[in-house]
C-alpha cells in the first residue's frame, strides 16, 4: 500500500509537471509569435519598402496591438525623421485597411497634419490619396467633435495659414491646401 501511494505521489509530481513544462512552454510560443507577429515594430527601417510593397501582409490577420504598434512607429518615425517613405508606408497601409486600422489612421493623419504638415502635404500634393482622405475625416471629425465648431474651423484656417507662411508654397499648392480645407464636413459625423 505504501509503495502505491509513493507511485502515485511521484506520478502526481510528474504530471503536475509536465502541466506546469506545457503551460510555460504555450506561454514561451505566445510571446515568440507576437515578438516575430511585432518584428517590424523593432525594426522599421529593414521593414519599410515591404510595408510599402505589400503592407496587407503586415495588417491582415495580426494581433491588433502589434497592428496599432507599428501605425504608432511609423507616424512617429514620420515625424522624426521627416523622410517622406513613412508617408508612402501610412499610404500603402490606408489603401488596404478597413475596421480599427482606418480608425487609426484617421488619428495618424490628424497627427501628421499637425506635426508634419509639410512633408504630409507634399506627398498628398502629387495626386489624390487614401491618406489625404483621412486627413480630411480626421479634421472633419475634430470639428464635428467641437463645442464651437466655427472657432474650430477658425484655428485649423489660421494653423494653415501659417503653414503656408512658413513654407512659401507655390500658387498651385496653396489652392490645393484650400481645397484640401474645403473638404471638411464636420455633418459626416453627425
Amino acid at each position: 500500500m505504501r509503495l502505491l501511494f509513493v507511485l502515485i505521489m511521484v506520478l502526481g509530481c510528474n504530471v503536475q509537471s509536465s502541466q506546469s513544462n506545457s503551460e510555460e512552454e504555450l506561454m514561451y510560443n505566445e510571446i515568440t509569435i507576437n515578438e516575430s507577429l511585432c518584428s517590424a515594430v523593432k525594426n522599421i527601417e529593414k521593414h519599410l519598402s515591404k510595408i510599402i510593397d505589400n503592407s496587407k501582409s503586415y495588417i491582415k490577420n495580426q494581433e491588433d496591438k502589434c497592428v496599432l504598434a507599428l501605425l504608432d512607429t511609423i507616424s512617429k518615425k514620420a515625424i522624426n525623421d521627416k523622410d517622406i517613405q513613412y508617408i508612402e508606408a501610412l499610404e500603402a497601409i490606408c489603401k488596404v485597411s478597413d475596421g480599427y486600422v482606418s480608425e487609426a489612421l484617421m488619428e495618424i493623419a490628424r497627427v501628421q497634419f499637425y506635426d508634419n504638415f509639410n512633408n504630409l502635404i507634399t506627398y498628398c500634393y502629387s495626386e489624390r490619396n487614401c491618406l489625404q482622405e483621412s486627413v480630411i475625416d480626421a479634421l472633419s471629425m475634430e470639428v464635428s467633435g467641437s463645442e464651437n465648431r466655427i472657432t474650430k474651423r477658425k484655428e485649423i484656417d489660421n494653423y494653415i495659414q501659417l503653414q503656408i507662411r512658413q513654407h512659401k508654397y507655390s500658387k498651385e499648392k496653396i489652392e490645393y491646401i484650400k481645397q484640401l480645407e474645403k473638404g471638411i464636413d464636420p455633418d459626416k459625423f453627425d
